[in-house]
């Protein structure tokens, strides 16, 4: 977190920051043209890691603290900065890494890339992005049945640019049309054994995707 200080180490202005065990494959133009402050994806966090990070949007969607891009004469930057020292000794006793710390107290002002944003308490995705959106976690047993995924936006979303699968520690769920999942038999659910549900863009599209909530529920079996 001491990227976000002010002057680190004398340095005034944009910081990347990455861990020596990052390897780039790629021209780096992307990620310096993603406004700071911004945590970058990276290829490290493996299908079957999803469940152990609960609640973490950056670790579930591949974002990670060994890639963060900053600017320190921001003053958004300064904010999160003195947020933390503020209330750093509430952060060290309950969230385990600065990455969860950004996400549970800042996920309004941190940029990603690819390009998914928040504005307003809404998600929004960038047109020309394909891949992963969101995971959620179901932390409540489900009941043996069919269930219903709705994507609420105040805009008219083309669902067929969406896709979706179901999964708890490697095992999925069967599909059906117009996102319903089926558990043929109750699942009970663990705090480290979470459902999750992951919801793709397959495609471009015209204009950016706008999305402010997601519901499940179980559909009546009358």
């Amino acid at each position: 977190m001491s990227l976000f200080a002010p002057k680190l180490c004398g340095i005034e202005g944009k910081i990347l920051f990455s861990d020596l065990d990052n390897l780039f494959l790629n021209k780096l133009d992307r990620i310096i043209q993603t406004p700071p402050p911004a945590i970058i994806k990276t290829d490290w966090n493996a299908n079957y890691h999803l469940g152990m990070h609960s609640g973490n949007y950056f670790l579930t969607m591949g974002f990670n603290a060994s890639l963060i891009y900053v600017d320190n004469r921001s003053p958004v930057t300064t904010e999160i900065w003195d947020h933390f020292v503020r209330y750093y000794e509430q952060a060290r006793g309950s969230l385990y890494s600065s990455d969860a710390y950004l996400w549970r107290c800042h996920r309004d002002k941190i940029n990603t890339y690819p390009e998914v944003a928040w504005s307003n308490g809404e998600m929004i995705i960038d047109n020309e992005y394909v891949g992963p959106i969101m995971s959620i976690a179901i932390h409540s047993n489900l009941s043996e049945g069919e269930y219903k995924i709705n994507i609420i936006s105040n805009k008219n979303i083309d669902k067929q640019v969406l896709d979706f699968n179901v999964t708890q520690w490697g095992n999925t769920f069967r599909l059906k049309k117009d996102f319903i999942f089926v558990t043929t038999e109750d699942v009970p659910v663990k705090k480290l054994k979470a459902i999750w549900v992951h919801i793709f863009k397959k495609s471009k599209t015209e204009k950016n995707i706008v999305l402010r909530a997601v519901t499940i529920k179980k559909l009546s079996t009358n």
